[in-house]
């Protein structure tokens, strides 16, 4: 685990989207290890081994018991269902963006 450069991965399963976070991530905070997966779902495996922190969405949740080192992971969603069958260790940090979307959606349901 390198402490200087912790590795974050940014999962959207959409490549363009994964790009945007990733560059807006890196312009803010440029000594972050970011990781970008190549290739969708298949491609996220080699890169679990290191893996300290994860910014995802739509993410193949099961492959993070081989996610040894995660210490944070970061749901871009409000709900965490999707973690409901997912065995994750204790010292695991997890959060989500409650709240951002309700004045969003809100408005939207207005119009």
């Amino acid at each position: 685990m390198n402490t200087d450069r912790p590795v974050v991965l940014v999962y959207s399963g959409e490549p363009a989207t994964d790009r945007l976070l990733h560059d807006g991530l890196l312009e803010a905070f440029p000594n972050l290890g970011l990781r970008l997966v190549d290739g969708g779902p298949e491609g996220v495996r080699p890169l679990l081994a290191d893996l300290e922190v994860l910014i995802a969405w739509d993410f193949p949740y099961e492959l993070l018991e081989e996610a040894r080192q995660l210490r944070w992971l970061q749901l871009l969603g409000a709900g965490i269902d999707s973690l409901a069958a997912v065995h994750l260790p204790h010292s695991l940090t997890v959060t989500n963006v409650r709240g951002v979307f309700g004045a969003p959606m809100a408005e939207y349901a207005i119009a």
